[in-house]
């Protein structure tokens, strides 16, 4: 078969002549923002064949802003739009310049409640990337990985140092997402860590259609059981925040939702060792449709309470840890979760899981 009568690579494409080269199949365009509220901001726009769209924050954290997916948005958006650094201030501050975006970054003085003078979900997204460097490589089965780097450093002049090398991975031809952290602890005492990533979703891929399955863990407050289940039809419902619990001797760990209503699954995955507790967010009033899946290493108390429960996480001095996350977007297949019509918040039922999409 010629390399004309079959669906060929990137790789093969290139080295055959038809592509001037590999940077037509994985563009990242830097910019720097010019009006509004994130005016004079750097992003990077990555646009990969047949695979994600999407933009890098560079001085938010190197945050993943908004996203698209087989030509739909699937991250959530908040009123506030994209902004530049500053305008959260301690306290609930962080709230007034939190844009969404498909990962937002908490930490890593503190998550959660504001707690020892440090704001609600901390300054992480913040922090101004320093050192950025764009790398592209093939991959094995001939399509093109394009691996973004760059420190991030939380210090001030009273206090230690916490570096966090970053690096951010996707590729042509798939829609994973790849966001690997490296946090050293650079001072001369234990630093209290916490991080959480705030992974967000949104419409028209959020919509009352869609259904979320949780591997390994239990969602207590809603029905006891982990599984499948509908996020049902979208009622009056702000801020409800839970914590969930791990499922003793739970092998696998992550969350899927799928969108019926595009053909879509979003998987979000991450090493429970790192990440041994799970969040999650549900807003759905007019407007602020959105749910959020917030793997971590601590509480949503604050620094003080985790603390006095002895369950801080630390890092000693030179101590480096190690976390991330795994976004994951695909086409649904015919063995996938599918929904059954939901009707009123008590017609709603949990419905064990019987996909075949976790792999």
């Amino acid at each position: 078969m010629s390399i004309a009568e079959r669906r060929v690579t990137p790789r093969e494409l290139v080295e055959a002549g038809f592509a001037v080269d590999a940077e037509s199949f994985l563009r990242v365009y830097r910019e720097v923002v010019d009006d509004g509220a994130a005016r004079g901001t750097r992003v990077l726009t990555v646009v990969a064949s047949g695979g994600l769209t999407l933009r890098v924050l560079l001085d938010r954290g190197m945050d993943i802003g908004q996203a698209w997916f087989d030509g739909y948005p699937v991250s959530w958006q908040t009123a506030v739009g994209e902004v530049a650094p500053g305008f959260v201030n301690g306290g609930q501050g962080w709230l007034d310049g939190w844009s969404g975006g498909l990962v937002t970054t908490c930490g890593l003085r503190n998550i959660g409640s504001p707690s020892e003078g440090e704001g609600q979900h901390g300054s992480f997204t913040d922090l101004p990337a320093q050192n950025v460097s764009i790398t592209r490589r093939w991959l094995d089965d001939g399509q093109l990985a394009v691996d973004i780097e760059g420190m991030l450093f939380d210090a001030s002049s009273l206090r230690g140092r916490l570096v966090v090398r970053r690096r951010i991975t996707l590729a042509t031809s798939s829609g994973e997402l790849e966001i690997s952290d490296r946090v050293t602890n650079e001072s001369a005492i234990a630093e209290q860590t916490p991080i959480l990533y705030h992974v967000n979703l949104g419409a028209p891929f959020l919509s009352a259609d869609s259904v979320i399955a949780w591997r390994g863990w239990n969602d207590t407050e809603r029905d006891g059981v982990s599984g499948t289940t509908d996020m049902g039809r979208p009622q009056l419902v702000d801020d409800r925040i839970v914590e969930l619990s791990r499922d003793q001797g739970a092998g696998e760990s992550g969350a899927v939702v799928t969108s019926p209503a595009l053909g879509l699954i979003a998987e979000v995955l991450w090493d429970t060792d790192a990440l041994p507790r799970l969040h999650t967010w549900q807003r759905w009033v007019p407007g602020s449709f959105a749910m959020s899946i917030e793997p971590a290493n601590a509480s949503l108390r604050g620094r003080a309470y985790d603390r006095a429960e002895g369950r801080a996480p630390m890092l000693a001095p030179g101590e480096t840890r190690r976390t991330g996350v795994t976004v994951r977007l695909r086409k649904q297949r015919g063995c996938d979760i599918t929904l059954k019509s939901s009707g009123s918040p008590a017609e709603r039922k949990s419905h064990e899981s019987s996909t075949s999409s976790w792999r």
